[in-house]
């Protein structure tokens, strides 16, 4: 049965939105990402977020549509926040032939957004955006989850199809990146609580 006493009798409405992945943050807000086609130029996926605040209202300032320049297209399929309250979205970059404009080639793709604002954060990987793979020799990789470790570091899981294997077309794979999330890779017993600019 749903809450009457949550949003309008039960629910709030996200325009534009096949929600994908969400997650509450430290201040109880629920935080929305998904993946929307824009036409003009062909279809292109684009991230999507928003947030919905604790009474179940929209929160107007935070918004995010970003689409990744070495992506032809995209898929959102997971979330997480760091202790900084930054916003990480997980997913698959998918790169077209520019003759046949089938998909030669796909990465895990890790973004990351403001806390405060969803702006995309660009002192993260390369101008806020992080590509990889599970095995060099693969061709077709992409992210189903990402989650932190207990040192802080992200752990991007998803499938792998390596170069000429037809005999096992697809396998399983996990990745680690290097990045420092508030410049301490100490495991944090106790919460840090959202830092400047990331919080409110």
């Amino acid at each position: 049965m749903l809450d009457g006493t949550f949003g309008n009798g039960g629910y709030t409405q996200v325009p534009d939105a096949a929600i994908s992945t969400a997650m509450i943050d430290r201040s109880g807000r629920i935080v929305l990402a998904w993946n929307t086609t824009t036409v003009a130029g062909g279809l292109i996926n684009r991230i999507r977020m928003a947030r919905v605040n604790a009474n179940a209202l929209l929160d107007t300032f935070f918004s995010t549509d970003y689409h990744p320049a070495a992506c032809d297209d995209l898929i959102v399929t997971s979330m997480a926040i760091d202790s900084a309250g930054r916003i990480l979205v997980g997913g698959t970059c998918r790169v077209r032939d520019s003759q046949t404009l089938l998909y030669v080639r796909s990465y895990f793709l890790v973004t990351r957004f403001r806390g405060d604002t969803g702006a995309i954060d660009p002192t993260f990987g390369l101008s806020g955006v992080s590509l990889g793979w599970y095995d060099y020799a693969s061709l077709f990789d992409g992210g189903a989850a990402i989650a932190f470790d207990g040192g802080g570091r992200l752990l991007v899981g998803g499938t792998s199809q390596p170069l000429g294997d037809t005999s096992h077309p697809v396998r399983s794979g996990i990745s680690r990146l290097i990045y420092d999330l508030i410049f301490t890779n100490d495991l944090e017993i106790e919460p840090r609580g959202c830092l400047p600019p990331d919080c409110n």
